[in-house]
C-alpha cells in the first residue's frame, strides 16, 4: 500500500478498481468489468487476493478477445489452481518451510488441473491419495501432501469460497517412523569410495552431525563460529532454532571447505552449494548402488549419528537433544542399540572365568561369617548363621 492510499469505508483502495467487498466488512470480495459490448458482469470470488488476479484475467480476456460470457455462465466459481495460488501466495509469509508447501501445492495442481474448485469431493481426495500409494510414496510423505489440502480447504470454507470441506473427514495414514538403518564401517568405507570426491564431505558431514538433509544443504558460513566451536541451525520442519556442539573431526572438515581456502568465508554462502534434490537422485542413490548398499537413503546417515553415539555410551536424552528432538518417543527407536551394548557388556564375564579353587571358597566363606558375627546384634545365636 502507498504510504498516500488510505482504504475507503468497504475496505478498497483507490487501486482496487472492479473489486470490491459486498457486504462491506465481510472479507467476502467479487469483481465487476464490462465486457466489449458494454455489458456489466459481476462476480463472486472470495479472498481479496484472488478477486484482484480474476479481474486483471477477465480484463485480459476481454481486451484479447478471448472473453465468452456463456463459458462463465457454466462456471462454479474460481479454479482449483487459482484457490490454491491465493492459498500459498497468503500463508508463504508465515510459513516455515514455504518452498516445500509450494512444491507439494504445484502437485496438487497437477491433479486437479482444469477442475473448479467447488467441483471437488471427499471421494476425488481420497481417489489421488490411493494414487500416490500406488506409486510406492510412503505414510508420512502422502500425510504431508493431505495436510496442505486438509489446511488449503478448511480456509476456503472460513473465507465463504465453499460451503463444505471435502477433505475433513480424509483420514491421515498411520505412519511407521521406528525404521533404524546405520552405515557398518566396512559400508561406509565403500559409499566413500563410489562418491565423487567433491560430494564425500556432504555425506561425511551429514554422520557426524545427525543433521537432516534440509539442514545440512541449507547451513550457511554464517551459521558457524569457529571461535567458539558452535553451530547455529534452523530446524526445516518447524522453523525452531537449535545449536550444535562442533566437534574436532567436523571441524576439520569444514576448514578444508572453506572457499578459496581462506580463514573468512562468504556470509551469506551455502556450505554445501548444491540442489538437495539433485544430489540425492543423481550422486547420492547411485554411489549407494555402486557400492552395493541394501536399503540405504540420505536419512539413514541420521541414523548412523544416532546410532554410533548409542553404542560409544551416549544417553537417549543426549542423543535426542543433539538431533532435535522435542520429545523422547522418537529418540527411543535407539534403545534397542544400548540393550545390545549391555548384553555385549555382560558377556566380558564370559571370557574371563568366574571359578576359584575349593581352598579359597573355603577361606571367603570363613572370612564372610566373621564379618557378619562382627555385624550382627548380641541377641542373635551363634549357630544362626550358615557357615557351610
Amino acid at each position: 500500500m502507498s504510504r498516500n492510499q488510505k482504504p475507503q469505508d468497504n475496505g478498497r483502495l483507490p487501486s482496487d478498481r472492479g473489486v470490491f467487498q459486498q457486504p462491506p466488512g465481510s472479507g467476502q470480495w467479487s469483481v465487476r468489468y464490462a465486457d466489449a459490448n458494454g455489458k456489466i458482469h459481476r462476480e463472486k470470488v472470495g479472498p481479496k487476493g484472488l478477486a484482484r488476479r480474476v479481474y486483471e484475467k477477465r480484463k485480459t480476456q476481454v481486451r484479447e478477445g478471448k472473453f465468452f460470457p456463456e463459458l462463465l455462465a457454466n462456471t462454479k466459481g474460481p479454479t482449483f489452481a487459482e484457490a490454491i495460488d491465493d492459498y500459498i501466495t497468503r500463508k508463504e509469509p508465515v510459513w516455515k518451510a514455504s518452498k516445500e508447501w509450494k512444491r507439494i501445492g504445484e502437485k496438487w495442481k497437477e491433479r486437479f488441473k482444469g477442475r473448479d474448485l467447488n467441483s471437488i469431493g471427499r471421494a476425488d481426495i481420497a481417489q489421488e491419495i490411493s494414487s500416490l500409494a500406488r506409486r510406492g510414496l510412503k505414510p508420512g510423505t502422502m500425510n504431508r501432501h493431505l495436510t496442505l489440502l486438509k489446511a488449503f480447504f478448511h480456509d476456503a470454507v472460513v473465507n465463504g469460497e465453499l460451503e463444505v470441506d471435502p477433505a475433513r473427514f480424509v483420514k491421515k495414514l498411520r505412519e511407521n517412523n521406528e525404521r533404524v538403518r546405520f552405515l557398518s564401517g566396512a559400508e561406509e568405507q565403500r559409499l566413500m569410495d563410489n562418491l565423487p570426491p567433491k560430494y564425500r564431505s556432504v555425506a561425511r558431514f551429514a554422520i557426524l552431525t545427525g543433521m537432516r538433509r534440509g539442514e545440512v544443504f541449507n547451513l550457511q558460513w554464517k551459521d558457524l563460529d569457529f571461535a567458539t566451536r558452535n553451530m547455529v541451525i534452523q530446524e526445516p520442519k518447524e522453523g525452531r532454532i537449535k545449536r550444535l556442539p562442533m566437534s574436532q573431526a567436523v571441524y576439520d572438515l569444514l576448514v578444508g571447505e572453506l572457499p578459496r581456502g581462506g580463514t573468512e568465508p562468504a556470509s551469506f554462502n551455502r556450505v554445501f552449494p548444491f540442489d538437495p534434490h539433485n544430489f540425492v537422485n543423481r550422486v547420492f542413490v547411485p554411489a549407494v548402488r555402486r557400492a552395493e548398499i541394501q536399503d540405504f537413503r540420505f536419512h539413514d546417515l541420521r541414523h548412523t549419528f544416532a546410532s554410533r553415539l548409542i553404542m560409544k555410551g551416549a544417553d537417549l536424552v543426549t542423543i535426542g537433544k543433539l538431533m532435535g528432538h522435542h520429545g523422547t518417543r522418537m529418540t527411543e527407536r535407539y534403545a534397542h542399540l544400548t540393550d545390545e551394548r549391555l548384553r555385549d557388556a555382560v558377556e566380558l564375564l564370559t571370557d574371563t572365568g568366574t571359578t576359584t579353587d575349593t581352598k579359597d571358597s573355603e577361606n571367603q566363606k570363613d572370612q564372610w561369617a566373621v564379618q557378619v558375627s562382627n555385624l550382627r546384634p548380641p541377641a542373635c545365636k551363634a549357630d544362626a548363621l550358615p557357615l557351610s
